[in-house]
């Protein structure tokens, strides 16, 4: 019965869809202490996962399928795309040696879910072509041997094309009761 329900909101989300546009994708790279530099990624986190777990079918049969998943099957599936994006990011230093990407952070699988739902929902009452989902962040960082002066990076496949903003911050302290230096961009 599951099933027959399950296929009956496909066939309605399909009929009713107009297509979903991707967010744009974006990365922050942001360089501190000239050998530790945070990545923070933007995604359209619900079209990347389709892209890992289910690329050659419709997204709307991704989004209802994977936002009815019980609980426990949904976490395997997040980590297996989770696992499958972090193997595939690569940043290299100028000299072209891969730099180490540590200390991810995603969205817990509940999070991820709910989104999904969220989605599924706007598809069901025909929204789904004026959704626009906010994108989901992910942090992660590296620390090198060496003072960083540039680096490219490699991004998943199933990130589609991605925005890249970079920069090292300059800090300056402004005292109490005084006017700071020039502050200049």
């Amino acid at each position: 019965m599951k099933k027959v329900i399950l296929f009956f909101c496909l066939l309605v989300a399909m009929t009713v869809a107009q297509g979903h546009e991707a967010t744009e994708n974006r990365a922050t790279l942001v360089l501190r202490d000239n050998r530790h530099l945070a990545v923070t990624l933007y995604l359209n986190y619900a079209e990347a996962m389709h892209q890992a777990l289910m690329p050659g079918r419709p997204f709307e049969e991704f989004l209802l399928t994977h936002s009815a998943m019980d609980g426990a099957m949904f976490q395997r599936a997040a980590m297996q795309a989770q696992t499958q994006f972090q193997h595939a990011l690569k940043i290299y230093n100028k000299d072209r040696s891969e730099l180490n990407v540590v200390r991810w952070q995603w969205p817990a699988p509940t999070v991820l879910q709910q989104s999904l739902r969220e989605r599924a929902m706007q598809l069901l009452r025909g929204s789904a072509a004026h959704a626009h989902a906010a994108p989901l962040e992910i942090h992660a960082e590296l620390s090198a041997e060496q003072d960083v002066e540039a680096v490219s990076i490699q991004f998943p496949a199933e990130f589609q094309k991605v925005l890249v903003v970079s920069y090292r911050p300059s800090q300056v302290t402004v005292e109490r009761k005084t006017v700071s230096p020039l502050i200049t961009f």
